[in-house]
């Protein structure tokens, strides 16, 4: 362990290449072979005796001499700049992301279909105090931790998505947060992203990672209002 102040430079550093026309990670181990990481079309890994599958991606180890137009990229890491330190925003709660229902003056998690008149509101046990009806409260399964409250969806004053973006060493992330400071960052565009060094998963599950607070730039909160009310749901009942 060292201090941070000596630390000089902070980054990733990977490969790439070509092999046999296909665009491949790269990850060195010897003088002579190499595994290739590949996780686009599976048929495609498939014909080329890949090792793997199209949800955690495709391997293979190949002789050296077999890669052409190799790419070294570097990334820098930006984990200790002076002014990333600080929690965002300095001293304030990380706010709610997702599906939310405003009700009572407060924000709750919440869960609808688009043709039901009913909102189920996820909650934990100190939200409870703001039901004053038994009847409103439910559990998902007896003896559940996990309350939740069945509400009409005219009696709610808002319901919205909310979405937490950012930029995460130069790659535009999406955000759920944790806690105050540690977070899940998602990609949804280029698939292929998920071969930068800390990233997880596949394009048919979700290109993610745990990441700290201080390690995001830019960080962007967007909402969308719901409707409350349509006609289709006028014949349903209230």
């Amino acid at each position: 362990m060292v201090p941070i102040a000596e630390i000089e430079r902070y980054f990733s550093r990977g490969f790439r290449a070509q092999w046999y026309g296909l665009d491949v990670g790269v990850d060195p181990h010897g003088p002579d072979d190499v595994t290739i990481y590949y996780a686009r079309d599976p048929s495609e890994a498939a014909a080329r005796g890949m090792i793997g599958n199209q949800y955690d991606g495709f391997h293979l180890e190949v002789p050296f001499s077999e890669l052409q137009d190799i790419v070294v990229w570097e990334e820098e890491r930006a984990l200790w700049a002076r002014d990333l330190l600080h929690p965002w925003p300095a001293g304030a709660d990380l706010p709610r992301v997702g599906l939310l229902a405003l009700l009572r003056g407060r924000e709750f998690f919440a869960g609808i279909h688009p043709h039901n008149p009913i909102v189920h509101l996820l909650m934990s046990a100190t939200d409870l105090d703001a039901f004053s009806d038994p009847a409103e409260i439910s559990r998902d399964k007896p003896r559940s931790a996990a309350p939740r409250a069945t509400v009409a969806r005219r009696s709610v004053d808002r319901l919205f998505t909310r979405r937490m973006d950012a930029t995460w060493n130069g790659t535009p992330v999406g955000v759920r947060p944790h806690d105050p400071r540690g977070v899940t960052i998602y990609y949804d565009a280029d698939p292929t992203v998920h071969m930068v060094p800390g990233m997880a998963g596949s394009r048919d599950t979700e290109i993610y990672n745990y990441v700290t607070l201080p390690e995001l730039r830019d960080i962007r909160i967007t909402e969308k209002d719901i409707p409350l009310w349509h006609p289709e749901l006028e014949a349903q009942p209230r």
